[in-house]
Protein backbone atom coordinates (compact mmCIF):
# COMPACT_ATOMS: atom_id res chain seq x y z
CA UNK A 1 0.00 0.00 0.00
CA UNK A 2 1.52 3.05 -1.01
CA UNK A 3 1.72 5.88 2.29
CA UNK A 4 -0.02 8.26 1.02
CA UNK A 5 -3.21 5.62 0.40
CA UNK A 6 -2.55 4.57 4.46
CA UNK A 7 -2.84 8.27 5.52
CA UNK A 8 -6.20 8.94 3.30
CA UNK A 9 -7.14 5.39 4.71
CA UNK A 10 -6.19 5.28 8.39
CA UNK A 11 -5.65 9.15 8.94
CA UNK A 12 -2.52 11.01 9.79
CA UNK A 13 -2.59 9.99 13.72
CA UNK A 14 -2.64 6.33 13.27
CA UNK A 15 -0.36 6.93 10.47
CA UNK A 16 1.82 8.98 13.83
CA UNK A 17 0.89 6.20 16.15
CA UNK A 18 2.51 3.54 13.40
CA UNK A 19 5.78 5.67 13.15
CA UNK A 20 6.15 6.33 16.40
CA UNK A 21 5.03 2.92 17.49
CA UNK A 22 8.40 1.15 15.79
CA UNK A 23 9.83 -1.63 18.27
CA UNK A 24 13.17 -0.51 19.70
CA UNK A 25 14.56 -3.72 17.93
CA UNK A 26 14.00 -2.14 14.45
CA UNK A 27 16.09 1.38 14.87
CA UNK A 28 19.25 0.27 13.91
CA UNK A 29 17.75 -1.07 10.54
CA UNK A 30 17.52 1.26 7.65
CA UNK A 31 13.41 2.85 7.47
CA UNK A 32 14.04 1.90 3.78
CA UNK A 33 13.68 -1.01 4.63
CA UNK A 34 11.07 -1.64 7.42
CA UNK A 35 7.66 -1.99 7.10
CA UNK A 36 4.07 -2.06 8.49
CA UNK A 37 1.74 -4.94 7.59
CA UNK A 38 -2.18 -3.26 7.76
CA UNK A 39 -3.55 -6.99 7.95
CA UNK A 40 -1.13 -7.88 10.53
CA UNK A 41 -0.71 -5.18 12.41
CA UNK A 42 3.19 -5.58 12.92
CA UNK A 43 6.45 -4.51 11.90
CA UNK A 44 9.32 -6.27 10.34
CA UNK A 45 12.03 -5.81 7.62
CA UNK A 46 11.52 -9.34 6.17
CA UNK A 47 8.13 -9.52 4.20
CA UNK A 48 7.60 -10.65 1.03
CA UNK A 49 6.08 -7.72 -1.40
CA UNK A 50 2.31 -7.64 -0.23
CA UNK A 51 -0.45 -4.78 -0.61
CA UNK A 52 -0.79 -4.84 3.11
CA UNK A 53 2.86 -3.24 3.16
CA UNK A 54 3.22 -0.03 3.81
CA UNK A 55 7.64 1.41 3.40
CA UNK A 56 8.60 3.48 7.14
CA UNK A 57 10.62 5.79 5.58
CA UNK A 58 7.76 7.10 3.23
CA UNK A 59 5.18 7.05 5.66
CA UNK A 60 7.83 8.87 8.31
CA UNK A 61 8.69 11.19 5.24
CA UNK A 62 4.68 12.03 4.59
CA UNK A 63 3.89 13.01 8.54
CA UNK A 64 6.73 14.72 9.01
CA UNK A 65 5.28 16.91 5.84
CA UNK A 66 2.23 17.12 7.24
CA UNK A 67 3.66 18.33 10.07
CA UNK A 68 5.46 21.09 8.44
CA UNK A 69 2.85 22.42 6.57
CA UNK A 70 0.54 22.58 9.29
CA UNK A 71 3.17 24.26 11.24
CA UNK A 72 2.85 26.91 8.36
CA UNK A 73 -0.43 27.85 8.92
CA UNK A 74 -2.18 25.31 6.81
CA UNK A 75 -1.50 24.73 3.15
CA UNK A 76 -3.71 27.72 1.92
CA UNK A 77 -1.32 29.62 3.83
CA UNK A 78 2.38 28.12 3.17
CA UNK A 79 0.98 28.43 -0.53
CA UNK A 80 0.89 32.12 -0.33
CA UNK A 81 4.75 32.56 -0.07
CA UNK A 82 6.60 32.44 -3.39
CA UNK A 83 9.10 29.80 -2.87
CA UNK A 84 10.09 29.56 -6.60
CA UNK A 85 13.54 30.79 -6.31
CA UNK A 86 14.21 27.82 -3.95
CA UNK A 87 13.11 25.32 -6.29
CA UNK A 88 16.80 24.27 -7.33
CA UNK A 89 18.33 24.76 -3.53
CA UNK A 90 17.98 21.24 -2.10
CA UNK A 91 20.06 23.13 1.08
CA UNK A 92 17.34 25.30 1.90
CA UNK A 93 14.95 25.65 3.97
CA UNK A 94 12.21 26.50 0.89
CA UNK A 95 12.86 24.11 -0.52
CA UNK A 96 11.83 21.32 2.39
CA UNK A 97 8.82 23.50 2.26
CA UNK A 98 8.26 23.01 -1.83
CA UNK A 99 8.52 18.72 -1.05
CA UNK A 100 6.51 19.01 1.80
CA UNK A 101 3.72 21.03 -0.22
CA UNK A 102 4.00 18.42 -2.99
CA UNK A 103 3.54 15.68 -0.03
CA UNK A 104 0.62 17.27 0.97
CA UNK A 105 -0.67 17.03 -2.39
CA UNK A 106 -0.21 13.76 -3.23
CA UNK A 107 -2.22 12.85 -0.26
CA UNK A 108 -5.27 15.14 -0.14
CA UNK A 109 -4.62 16.77 -3.30
CA UNK A 110 -4.97 20.24 -4.69
CA UNK A 111 -1.92 20.36 -6.62
CA UNK A 112 -4.37 21.36 -9.88
CA UNK A 113 -5.64 24.21 -9.81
Amino acid sequence: MKPEQFIREYGVEKAREVVEGIPSKYMECYYSTLCYCTKAKKYSDRFNPRIELVNMADLKRLVESIDLVESWGGIEDLKLYDLSHCKDKPESAGYKLLKAIADYESIYGGGDE
